[in-house]
């Protein structure tokens, strides 16, 4: 990566300075340090050593889960929301610990959202839909979650291939060929034989990354204590006391 980095040009053919190649690497050796997971752990470790916090955050968990249709299968968006409490945990857990360096970006010109704002938010409703969907029951039905994430897929690929249409027409003009984002890249990119990707290899790579980084750490994690909650003796056997002052500290 280094080499790639010092032979790595701007959009004038000026390369990257010390500092530049030097914030570069301390911020992926930091993003990629399972932030997710640290904070989980911390988390738990926290709810542990203060009994009274982890009554509140359990009840609270309690309350969703019963309150919700019988056979609902997975975690809907409201019922993330309700998490009030085991929000506060997370704050405070990230007030208390911190997970990572400070990073400041300034952009080379001032940036218009709301020309992609109605974009944003239709991309985030489907994917929402999407991420729920395929984490449900595995029944193709109309009114089930998964059947409903079918049909957020086509509508998130008509949206996508829409942008893709339009970004692809911008390069054609005299607005010339941009850099600005992953999108950009991916109409760039060639295979060994030099031929391009198409609209719909582009949204299935899209659609793979935005999966990818849906907190796959988190999901893991949070999913195992639910489970530990529901399984006092495997939870018993995955606890280990440690004698002196580490008492408490679940392993």
């Amino acid at each position: 990566m280094l080499d790639l980095l010092l032979e790595c040009k701007d959009d004038e053919g000026k390369k990257l300075d010390k500092e530049e190649i030097f914030d570069t690497l301390i911020g992926y050796l930091n993003a990629g340090h399972e932030s997710s997971a640290h904070l989980t752990t911390w988390a738990t470790m926290f709810l542990q050593t203060h009994p009274e916090d982890f009554k509140k955050a359990k009840e609270e968990q309690e309350r969703i889960v019963k309150n919700r249709p019988s056979g609902q299968k997975g975690l809907t968006l409201k019922e993330y929301r309700q998490m009030e409490y085991l929000s506060k945990v997370v704050d405070e857990t990230l007030r208390i610990v911190s997970l990572s360096f400070m990073t400041f970006l300034e952009a080379k010109k001032d940036v218009d959202f709301k020309e992609v704002e109605h974009i944003m938010e239709a991309l985030e409703k489907e994917f929402t839909t999407i991420n729920h969907g395929f984490r449900a029951i595995c029944i193709n039905i109309p009114g089930f979650a998964y059947h409903e994430a079918f049909k957020a897929r086509r509508r998130l690929i008509t949206t996508l291939d829409g942008i893709i249409k339009e970004r692809k027409k911008k390069q054609e003009t005299s607005q010339g060929i941009t850099r600005n984002d992953m999108l950009d890249l991916l109409l760039e990119c060639e295979d060994d034989e030099g031929k391009k990707l198409d609209n719909e290899e582009i949204i299935d790579t899209l659609i793979g990354y935005l999966n990818a980084g849906h907190e796959s750490s988190a999901h893991v994690t949070t999913w195992a204590t639910m489970f530990f909650q529901t399984h006092p003796e495997d939870f018993k056997k995955a606890k280990v006391i440690k004698s002196g002052n580490a008492d408490g500290l679940l392993v």
